[in-house]
Protein backbone atom coordinates (compact mmCIF):
# COMPACT_ATOMS: atom_id res chain seq x y z
CA UNK A 1 0.00 0.00 0.00
CA UNK A 2 1.76 3.46 -0.59
CA UNK A 3 2.12 5.65 2.15
CA UNK A 4 1.05 9.48 3.03
CA UNK A 5 2.23 12.24 4.18
CA UNK A 6 0.18 15.11 5.54
CA UNK A 7 2.22 18.28 5.18
CA UNK A 8 0.40 20.79 7.56
CA UNK A 9 -1.64 17.93 9.24
CA UNK A 10 -5.08 16.09 8.67
CA UNK A 11 -7.00 19.85 9.80
CA UNK A 12 -6.56 23.35 9.07
CA UNK A 13 -3.74 24.93 9.25
CA UNK A 14 -3.54 27.76 12.04
CA UNK A 15 -3.43 30.40 8.90
CA UNK A 16 -7.11 28.95 8.11
CA UNK A 17 -5.36 27.31 5.10
CA UNK A 18 -6.55 23.68 3.89
CA UNK A 19 -3.74 20.94 4.85
CA UNK A 20 -2.74 19.27 1.95
CA UNK A 21 -2.21 14.86 2.00
CA UNK A 22 -0.39 13.40 -0.65
CA UNK A 23 0.90 10.02 -1.34
CA UNK A 24 4.02 8.70 -1.48
CA UNK A 25 5.89 6.53 -4.15
CA UNK A 26 8.13 4.66 -1.60
CA UNK A 27 7.47 0.94 -0.79
CA UNK A 28 8.97 -2.06 0.97
CA UNK A 29 8.76 -5.49 -0.13
CA UNK A 30 9.70 -8.46 2.41
CA UNK A 31 10.14 -11.75 1.92
CA UNK A 32 10.64 -14.49 5.47
CA UNK A 33 11.78 -17.81 5.80
CA UNK A 34 12.61 -19.77 8.75
CA UNK A 35 16.07 -20.54 9.01
CA UNK A 36 17.43 -23.96 10.69
CA UNK A 37 20.46 -21.91 12.43
CA UNK A 38 19.98 -18.63 15.11
CA UNK A 39 20.68 -16.38 12.42
CA UNK A 40 19.31 -13.56 10.57
CA UNK A 41 19.95 -12.38 7.62
CA UNK A 42 18.84 -9.84 5.56
CA UNK A 43 19.30 -8.31 1.70
CA UNK A 44 18.30 -4.86 0.70
CA UNK A 45 18.15 -4.89 -2.96
CA UNK A 46 17.96 -0.92 -3.13
CA UNK A 47 21.59 -1.05 -1.81
CA UNK A 48 22.87 -4.41 -2.39
CA UNK A 49 23.89 -4.92 1.00
CA UNK A 50 23.48 -8.35 3.26
CA UNK A 51 23.47 -7.92 6.58
CA UNK A 52 23.83 -10.65 9.15
CA UNK A 53 23.57 -11.10 12.93
CA UNK A 54 22.71 -14.28 15.50
CA UNK A 55 19.52 -14.30 17.10
CA UNK A 56 21.12 -14.84 20.76
CA UNK A 57 22.96 -11.35 20.11
CA UNK A 58 21.68 -8.00 21.37
CA UNK A 59 19.04 -7.14 18.15
CA UNK A 60 19.06 -3.57 19.61
CA UNK A 61 19.52 -0.58 16.51
CA UNK A 62 22.82 0.37 16.04
CA UNK A 63 21.62 4.00 16.46
CA UNK A 64 23.88 4.85 13.26
CA UNK A 65 20.18 5.10 10.94
CA UNK A 66 21.22 2.64 8.53
CA UNK A 67 18.68 0.38 6.86
CA UNK A 68 19.04 -3.02 8.74
CA UNK A 69 18.05 -0.67 12.38
CA UNK A 70 14.14 -1.08 11.44
CA UNK A 71 14.04 -4.70 11.44
CA UNK A 72 16.24 -4.88 14.37
CA UNK A 73 14.73 -2.89 16.34
CA UNK A 74 11.01 -5.00 15.48
CA UNK A 75 12.72 -8.17 16.39
CA UNK A 76 14.26 -6.55 19.68
CA UNK A 77 10.78 -5.33 20.48
CA UNK A 78 9.51 -8.83 20.06
CA UNK A 79 12.32 -10.37 22.22
CA UNK A 80 11.42 -8.10 24.78
CA UNK A 81 7.95 -8.86 24.77
CA UNK A 82 8.94 -12.98 25.42
CA UNK A 83 8.27 -13.55 21.34
CA UNK A 84 10.57 -16.69 20.42
CA UNK A 85 12.03 -15.26 17.17
CA UNK A 86 13.94 -18.34 15.01
CA UNK A 87 16.89 -17.45 12.97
Amino acid sequence: APGKVSLLGDHADRNGGVAVTVALNRGIRLLAAKRDDDRLVAYAASFSEFHTARMDSHLAPSGHRVWHDYLRAVIHQMTLRGVKVPG
